[in-house]
């Protein structure tokens, strides 16, 4: 009787100091945040000195970590090209883009029709007798490559396709102006750096006969010395000489093009 009484009473007091230790560990965690309710479980007994058979850990927890730093990493590349979008507004897949002024769509180019208030044309007034309002022919235009790209050399360097399809786009366009109206067609693009994503896009100007589209080269080195750069650099592109060959990527560029297979580029350096 001896016996069991004090195997009852130490039973009772292993209880009780396992119950104090229980209560007190709640109210004075060792860490003030644990991960899960898994961990706590596992302190808790390490408390007691009752140590259970060890779980494993979760081997993916580092992989979800990484998984979620990335898809916020992507959100906020979104978010910053989201924002560029809609500063292109010319650009088929901004939000801001108008679809009534899409006048033509192919696989790499797109040709847009210039808003009025930025048109080069919308305080021109240009005469031909064989036409009663040139006010609806559209004489500023746009071609804007249909992925993303911020110039042309860039859009057009890595496929052939493009470059032919913006070559047939302006060889359409002088055919068009020249057969219907007798005028000619201008192209230029201006590429300069920017902080952020700009969306390419090459002016489309048209202009009569009498303008002398030949003597854009003249009125671009003026230009060009008025605003500080060399204008002696400003090169004659051929049919062999392109745009491709005369400018390397990811250079800023001054690009026109006055007739077939007849322009100039020049590469905008500080």
């Amino acid at each position: 009787l001896v016996a069991a009484e004090k195997l009852t009473s130490s039973s009772s007091q292993s209880q009780r100091d396992r119950s104090n230790v229980m209560r007190h560990f709640k109210h004075h965690k060792r860490k003030t945040y644990v991960d899960s309710d898994e961990e706590e479980e596992d302190q808790v007994h390490a408390a007691l000195g009752t140590h259970k058979k060890q779980r494993p850990r979760d081997q993916n927890k580092v992989a979800r970590r990484e998984d979620a730093r990335q898809q916020r990493q992507v959100w906020q590349q979104n978010r910053q090209l989201q924002a560029a979008l809609d500063k292109s507004w010319w650009w088929l897949e901004s939000q801001r883009f108008a679809p009534q002024r899409l006048l033509a769509r192919g696989r790499h180019v797109s040709l847009v029709w210039a808003p009025p208030l930025l048109s080069s044309s919308s305080s021109t007034n240009t005469t031909n007798s064989s036409t009663t309002n040139n006010n609806n022919i559209p004489q500023h235009l746009y071609l804007v490559p249909t992925q993303p790209a911020t110039s042309f050399r860039l859009a057009c360097g890595k496929d052939d396709e493009a470059w032919k399809e913006l070559l047939e786009f302006q060889a359409s366009l002088r055919r068009f102006y020249d057969r219907l109206y007798d005028w000619d067609v201008v192209f230029a693009e201006t590429v300069l750096d920017h902080n952020s994503y700009w969306q390419a896009k090459m002016e489309v100007f048209v202009t009569t006969k009498d303008s002398a589209a030949v003597d854009v080269p003249m009125y671009v080195r003026q230009a060009l010395a008025e605003q500080g750069y060399e204008p002696h650099q400003l090169a004659q592109l051929t049919a062999q000489k392109t745009l491709l060959r005369s400018v390397p990527p990811n250079f800023p560029y001054l690009y026109i093009q006055y007739a077939a297979n007849r322009g100039a580029v020049q590469v905008l350096q500080n």
